[in-house]
């Protein structure tokens, strides 16, 4: 964990929430590219698990579509 700012611990599932989140809204993941949860965790340094917790967080929030064969950064 992490000490952010205001003293609050920040897990590494928020953490890669965060990275991944900046990526999208910066266009360094395009809208319709697949997301690898290996590709993602290897290229944060995390395991599977936080990535996997933030990709969840960021298909309910509209930016990553999940389905049967992996997930994708939303189109809209």
């Amino acid at each position: 964990m992490t000490k952010l700012k205001n003293g609050a611990s920040d897990t590494l599932g928020q953490r890669a929430y965060r990275e991944i989140r900046d990526q999208i809204l910066s266009r360094q993941l395009e809208p319709g590219q697949r997301l690898s949860l290996r590709g993602v965790a290897t290229s944060l340094g995390m395991s599977m698990a936080p990535v996997g917790e933030a990709l969840r967080e960021l298909s309910r929030d509209g930016l990553v579509e999940q389905n049967r064969v992996g997930e994708r950064v939303s189109a809209g």
